[in-house]
């Protein structure tokens, strides 16, 4: 990371962190800057938990915001300008505190942890500044000898649920020549046993770019039954990037659930760092922005990273829409329906005219969209003021 792309990062860290108002509830945002709709219950080497409609579910510190990694990650604070400076760091939490030799007490101690409840750090008095450690050499869930440079292999992870089993590990090895592609895929669970061979898939080289197919997770989830069907497609070039399509098939009682994801640019990294693993059922949203006056809506329907797509089943497959004027009227209500075509070329793929709107006049535009039960449902509201172009 160069000196002037170091001092922006750290203002605008440092811009993020004093920016929170003391003593309020602040909002979990994801990397990207989305707001996560939960509350906070604790603190995990794995993540953070929060309390959604849907029950709990675990996030991994590397798929939230930097604010909200200050705010509630251990051992994060202590090491926030050695993070901002590009350096690999193994944040630790920071340790329990010591009780004082003189203080007697007959109340039973709590068992030791190195993490605790999210609500109790605010009380927690902040300790003294450690010496800086060496980072650790981050985990590699590919065994030796799978990349013939393994400072070349650009790996990732896809995350279905809370256990090992429930993660998938992908990765290529980066071609010397940029103008060159990689053959082979390679995958393998995160529960993997030394003895199980780990998968490699042929690349399928196309115009837009080198495809992955054939790879498939299967597994449980809110009493559903699930089979996912993966593809990756592999771009290269000065910096790589990876695109992921999943078909999510499901069933519960008998009845068919199917579901179209894609994210279009799925985080990676290179060893000695630890590959960021991407939930695939997260937190819905509802983005939209409004153009022609206010007059012209353009939407995307995501969860995490992921723009999704209900194909078959009991969810909604198209985006409620209502207009609200200003004395509680609805003066213009539906839907939009898109297909799968749609949602591949461009991410902002639900789009309507909104004709009745008076210019001059300021409405409240609802947005809606029942994802069913593997997703919950993800809503959007917004004041707009129509606006005569002519």
């Amino acid at each position: 990371m160069n000196r002037t792309m170091r001092r922006m990062t750290w203002a605008a860290a440092t811009m993020l962190v004093a920016a929170a108002p003391v003593g309020r509830a602040q909002a979990l945002r994801l990397a990207n800057g989305a707001p996560l709709s939960g509350e906070p219950v604790k603190a995990t080497p794995e993540g953070l938990e929060i309390r959604t409609p849907r029950g709990e579910q675990t996030l991994p510190w590397e798929t939230l915001s930097m604010g909200t990694r200050y705010r509630h990650q251990p051992g994060f604070r202590e090491n926030i300008s050695r993070i901002l400076a590009g350096e690999d760091v193994a944040i630790e939490p920071p340790p329990l505190p010591v009780p004082s030799p003189v203080e007697t007490t007959a109340t039973p101690s709590s068992p030791a942890t190195s993490f605790t409840p999210v609500t109790a750090q605010a009380q927690t008095p902040k300790p003294a500044p450690r010496p800086a450690t060496p980072a650790a050499a981050a985990p590699m869930p590919f065994p030796e000898g799978t990349f013939a440079n393994v400072k070349m292999a650009s790996i990732f992870g896809l995350s279905f649920g809370p256990e090992p089993r429930d993660i998938l590990y992908m990765g290529v090895e980066i071609p010397a020549d940029k103008n060159a592609r990689p053959d082979k895929l390679f995958v393998v669970s995160g529960d993997r046993r030394p003895e199980t061979p780990v998968q490699a898939v042929p690349a399928i080289n196309r115009s837009a770019g080198t495809y992955f197919e054939g790879m498939k997770w299967t597994g449980h989830r809110e009493d559903h039954e699930i089979e996912a069907e993966i593809e990756v497609q592999y771009r290269g070039g000065a910096r790589p990037s990876y695109t992921v399509a999943i078909r999510l098939n499901a069933r519960k009682a008998g009845a068919p659930v199917r579901y179209y994801l894609l994210g279009r640019e799925v985080p990676w990294a290179s060893p000695p760092k630890a590959p960021p693993v991407t939930p695939v059922f997260a937190t819905p949203s509802i983005k939209a922005r409004f153009t022609e006056g206010g007059r012209k809506m353009i939407a995307m329907v995501k969860v995490g990273v992921w723009d999704i797509l209900p194909v078959q089943g009991p969810a909604d497959q198209q985006l409620q829409y209502e207009v609200v004027d200003a004395r509680g009227r609805t003066i213009e209500r539906g839907r939009v329906k898109i297909d799968e075509s749609a949602l591949r070329a461009k991410s902002e793929a639900w789009e309507k005219d909104l004709k009745r709107m008076k210019g001059g006049e300021t409405y409240q535009v609802k947005l809606s969209m029942n994802l069913g039960e593997l997703f919950g449902v993800a809503a959007f509201e917004q004041s707009i003021t129509a606006i005569d172009l002519k």
